[in-house]
């Protein structure tokens, strides 16, 4: 469940979910990538995630190769970690 949708200095946008161990924060991908996606989060939604976890600054981050919402997937990196929106946006 999204706690908090934000976007962070580097326009990236950032969720807080809440799962059965607490709570996650995981990097999604620029906002303008999202928007020409027309995709939006909002408060309170049921999301699925599927990333890596990684540590940064000694903060736990999950960095989100896929995002399902109901039974739309939208696929935000490769499966080797590369995002999808390289030479896409401007």
């Amino acid at each position: 469940v999204i706690e908090d949708a934000k976007t962070a200095a580097d326009n990236s946008i950032h969720l807080t979910l809440k799962s059965v161990t607490g709570s996650l924060d995981v990097l999604v991908a620029p906002e303008k990538f999202l928007k020409e996606m027309e995709i939006i989060f909002a408060k309170g939604e049921m999301i699925e995630v599927v990333g890596s976890q990684l540590t940064v600054d000694g903060n736990a981050i999950v960095l989100a190769r896929e995002v399902t919402r109901n039974s739309d997937v939208v696929t935000i990196r490769d499966e080797q970690g590369k995002p999808v929106w390289v030479g896409w946006i401007k």
